[in-house]
């Protein structure tokens, strides 16, 4: 599960921070290959996986260190190598 920030000030609104990012991320990654990206908030394992090269995604919350693998292909010895090495505590 990913969370919320947790250091809200007293006095402020439940209005979303916004970070604006200036950065060279193209989205691209290579077939087999995986690319980390790391936000506020989060970390994103982008790996390309099975014959069609779908994308999937770990995503780990920085605060609590949870893990969310999406859109899992059908390339299961990838994906579970993948979930092995950059997220350990995913269930």
């Amino acid at each position: 599960m990913l969370c919320a920030r947790t250091d809200k000030h007293a006095s402020s609104s439940n209005v979303a921070h916004m970070t604006a990012l200036d950065d060279n991320y193209t989205g691209h990654v290579d077939p087999g290959t995986a690319a980390r990206r790391t936000l506020p908030g989060a970390t994103i394992i982008k790996a390309s996986v099975g014959p069609m090269d779908n994308n999937t995604y770990l995503v780990t919350c920085s605060e609590t260190g949870e893990t969310l693998l999406i859109d899992a292909a059908n390339d299961a010895d990838v994906l579970l190598d993948l979930v092995r090495r950059y997220a350990p505590r995913c269930r």
